[in-house]
C-alpha cells in the first residue's frame, strides 16, 4: 500500500482500501469496515481533504488525479533482452 498526499478532495467509493490514522478512521467510521490495525475498508463513500496523508492499495485513475505519491518508484524497468544472431 503505498503512501499519498491528498492535493484536492479525493473520494473513494465501495470496496477501496486505505491506510488510515485512528483520527482520520474515527472522524468517517460510519463508512468504513477495520480490516488490520490501521487498514479500512471503504463500505460507502468516503471523502479525504487535501493535506490529509492516507495509504491507498490501488487507487483508480480519477483518484489519483488528487493525490501526489509519497514514495517513489520502486518497480525497475527490465531492459529488453537482446536477440541472438542466428549463424548461418
Amino acid at each position: 500500500m503505498k503512501q499519498y498526499r491528498v492535493d484536492r478532495v479525493a473520494r473513494f467509493y465501495q470496496g477501496a482500501r486505505l491506510k488510515l490514522t485512528k483520527k482520520q478512521a474515527f472522524i468517517r467510521s460510519g463508512h468504513l469496515k477495520k480490516m488490520g490495525e490501521d487498514t479500512y475498508l471503504v463500505k460507502g463513500h468516503v471523502e479525504l481533504k487535501a493535506g490529509e496523508v492516507i495509504g491507498v492499495e490501488n487507487p483508480d485513475k480519477i483518484v489519483l488525479g488528487c493525490m501526489t505519491c509519497l514514495e517513489p518508484d520502486t518497480e525497475t524497468k527490465k531492459a529488453p533482452a537482446k536477440k541472438k544472431a542466428t549463424k548461418k
